[in-house]
């Protein structure tokens, strides 16, 4: 992973410095035994991810096309007041495929712990769990809430507009999350000034004509021993955060690398070139999704942008963003 960081100095170089970055076979760095180890983690963490996934497909595949009965009516129930309603059943439909998935989330985090990499007891990630459900679940609500009201008014039209509430939303949620998500989960300690970690963070910053906001540590090491940075927020929310367990366990050029890979997404653009494309494939996207989601619903006689219409509209949507991304 450091050895990958350092090419992000290639962008905070001083002037008129030049290298050729030198591969480096991942045998210099672990030894055969770790780098089985590390596939065979990373082989069952995405065999978890797809039970999840497949787990979430299916129960919205079911509801879309009907099945439960019990489901069926209740979302008919929620058409008699479509505004209201679709937002109670983007809520619901949250709840139900965070709870699908809960089995193959906790095989994974019990997979994290075996390995070493995670030291979270049960009880503490079943709180971050149910915390991030319900924050989950009032985002879910509103954005699929928002979009239920484009595609009723709009029609067949409502994905131009649909896709640029999208970028919206995305960007509101970069800007907003250093201030609302993450102190729901994480303590945070901005460096003094005169520490030489922020020293560093703001001459590398400096080299690279970026322009940080504040430069925070955070309590990781309470639920792992990950070593990782991160450059989060937008505009006058951006905010440079540390891992404790970096600050603690890495050597300064080991740091200087970690932080030299996090700025030049910064100094690249990358966080506006993210938006960017959300910008050129979302309307697309949601044209697709909205195609599909009727197709799901044909004969039923559900009216695309009713509560009863999301279940199908959310398959699509996961099945956009999965192919998409």
């Amino acid at each position: 992973m450091l050895v990958v960081a350092e090419l992000a100095f290639l962008a905070l170089s001083p002037a008129g410095y030049e290298f050729e970055p030198q591969a480096v076979p991942e045998q210099a760095l672990l030894g055969g035994e770790r780098l089985d180890e590390a596939r065979e983690l990373g082989s069952d963490y995405r065999a978890l991810y797809g039970l999840g996934l497949l787990c979430q497909a299916a129960l919205l595949l079911a509801l879309a096309l009907g099945r439960p009965r019990a489901a069926e009516r209740l979302w008919r129930r929620l058409d008699r007041r479509p505004a209201l309603g679709s937002i109670a059943a983007g809520a619901l439909l949250w709840i139900a495929i965070s709870l699908v998935a809960l089995p193959a989330s906790l095989l994974s985090h019990e997979r994290a712990v075996e390995a070493g990499i995670s030291i979270q007891d049960l009880g503490s990630w079943l709180y971050d769990f149910a915390l991030g459900t319900a924050i989950g679940t009032l985002l879910a609500a509103l954005a699929l809430g928002l979009l239920a009201s484009i595609w009723r008014r709009l029609g067949s039209r409502w994905w131009i507009p649909a896709g640029l509430a999208v970028v919206a939303i995305s960007a509101a949620y970069v800007w907003l999350s250093p201030i609302l998500l993450g102190p729901a989960f994480n303590d945070f300690r901005e460096l003094p000034d005169g520490d030489p970690v922020r020293a560093d963070v703001i001459r590398l910053a400096e080299r690279a004509d970026v322009e940080v906001g504040e430069v925070l540590s955070v309590d990781a090491s309470r639920r792992g021993r990950s070593l990782n940075a991160y450059v989060g927020g937008l505009g006058a929310t951006k905010q440079v955060v540390i891992y404790d367990n970096l600050l603690s366990a890495a050597q300064r050029a080991e740091l200087r690398s970690v932080l030299g890979h996090e700025l030049g997404h910064v100094a690249a653009h990358d966080l506006a070139r993210g938006l960017g494309f959300i910008a050129i494939v979302a309307p697309l996207g949601l044209l697709f999704a909205g195609l599909l989601a009727r197709a799901l619903v044909a004969g039923r006689r559900i009216q695309p942008g009713s509560p009863a219409s999301l279940p199908a509209l959310l398959l699509a949507i996961g099945l956009a963003v999965t192919v998409l991304g």
